[in-house]
Order: structure tokens, then C-alpha cells, then sequence
């Protein structure tokens, strides 16, 4: 595994690249997918997530979002798991819009704009790095998901996004 996966891991940082390796493994990798989700505050996806492990393996994951094995919770994937939910005692998936969510940081950037803003420009805000294509097929779920939740209505003008009242 790659050095700053672990190092993420190991300082309870956000974890912002799954080393592909993990890809190779259908449980691992709906795991780290769900994690991520989760990261994004996209709880809906990560629902979908679990319910898939659940099917993949019952033995291990219950569809009720936990395990079945109190062992299990020992686990990597769980500790990351127990980190990526709110701190109560019920484990409820997090709100959608969670404060510092993706959500909520592409609704706070549309809200505040003056003018329209271009989808690179977004990228870069919402997942602070430098654009890059690979983040295009997450915005665009992100766009359908704001939509979804959201009395404004998110326009598209030149390639430029912004809320419309």
C-alpha cells in the first residue's frame, strides 16, 4: 500500500487516494468506495455501498450498516468506518448536507458567486487540488445531487454553472 495512504490512516486524516491495489478486491473495493462516500457526505451512495457488502458477504456485514462479528470491529475498514460517521451512539449515515460535505462546499460556492463559474474552477474548491479530468464524472454527480436537494435551480450557461432563485 502507498505511503500516504498509510500516513492518512495512521494521522486519522482524511483519506483522499485508495491505492489501486485495493481495486483488485470487490469487498475491498465497495469498502473504500463507501468510506469515500462517506468523506464526500454523500450517505445515500454509501448506503448503496453497504447494502452490496451485506449481499457480497452476510457472514460478515448485516444490512442494518453493521457487523455481524463483534470481531469485525477491529478491523482497518471498520475503524475508518466508525470515523467517517457522526459521533452518536445510533452510527446514522451523516446528513446529506453536513457542513464541509462536498455538498455543501459546491452549494456554498454557487450560492456566494457573483458571476458563473466554470467547472474546473469548481473542482479545484471542492476537492482543493489542481483541476483534473478524473474529478469530472464525480462533479457531475455532484451537480445531479444538489439538484435533487435544492429548491434553486442550478443553471448551465457556456459551460459555467450558477443558481438561478
Amino acid at each position: 500500500l502507498d505511503h500516504a495512504f498509510i500516513t492518512s490512516i495512521l494521522k486519522d486524516e482524511r483519506i483522499e487516494t485508495i491505492p489501486k491495489v485495493l481495486n483488485k478486491n470487490k469487498e475491498l473495493s465497495l469498502q473504500w468506495q463507501l468510506i469515500e462516500y462517506l468523506q464526500d457526505g454523500e450517505p445515500d451512495l454509501a448506503k448503496n455501498k453497504w447494502k452490496e457488502l451485506s449481499k457480497l458477504n452476510p457472514n460478515l456485514y448485516l444490512e442494518k450498516n453493521d457487523f455481524k462479528l463483534s470481531s469485525s470491529k477491529h478491523f482497518v475498514f471498520s475503524k475508518l468506518l466508525q470515523r467517517s460517521f457522526l459521533k452518536n451512539k445510533k452510527r446514522e449515515f451523516l446528513n446529506f448536507f453536513k457542513e464541509g460535505s462536498k455538498l455543501h462546499l459546491l452549494y456554498d460556492l454557487l450560492h456566494h458567486l457573483e458571476t458563473p463559474a466554470r467547472k474546473e474552477y469548481l473542482i479545484e474548491k471542492i476537492w482543493n487540488c489542481k483541476y483534473d479530468a478524473t474529478f469530472d464524472s464525480r462533479f457531475y454527480k455532484l451537480i445531479q445531487r444538489l439538484k435533487s436537494k435544492i429548491p434553486e435551480k442550478i443553471k448551465q450557461v457556456n459551460f459555467s454553472y450558477f443558481l438561478e432563485s
